[in-house]
């Protein structure tokens, strides 16, 4: 799914972000799993290969602050453009983004 030399992908990562990344959009999704299963590899890979298929894309990702850096680390390694964000800065970027149709 990527040629990153940081990351090995195993087979459910890059299961998981094919499927993904081959779905209809707009999507909406809620992804849960154990610690140590690769869930930010594997959702950095498929934004990235949504953004390479579909040119510039728009994602929240939800965490926990403990975790805010590492995901932006990595979504840096990916080479997607990421903003950590505080629920006020949140609201305005809510309100400058288009309509989704659903």
């Amino acid at each position: 799914m990527t040629d990153n030399p940081f990351f090995i992908q195993v087979p459910y990562q890059t299961e998981l972000a094919e499927t993904i990344a081959t779905a209809d959009v707009p999507l909406r999704l809620v992804l849960s799993a154990p610690p140590g299963y690769g869930k930010t590899t594997a959702i950095a890979a498929t934004l990235k290969a949504i953004s390479d298929s579909h040119g510039q894309i728009r994602f929240l990702i939800v965490t926990p602050a403990a975790l805010q850096a590492s995901w932006n680390g990595i979504l840096g390694r990916f080479g997607l453009d990421s903003r950590i964000v505080d629920a006020p800065a949140y609201r305005v970027l809510q309100a400058s983004a288009p309509a989704l149709r659903s």
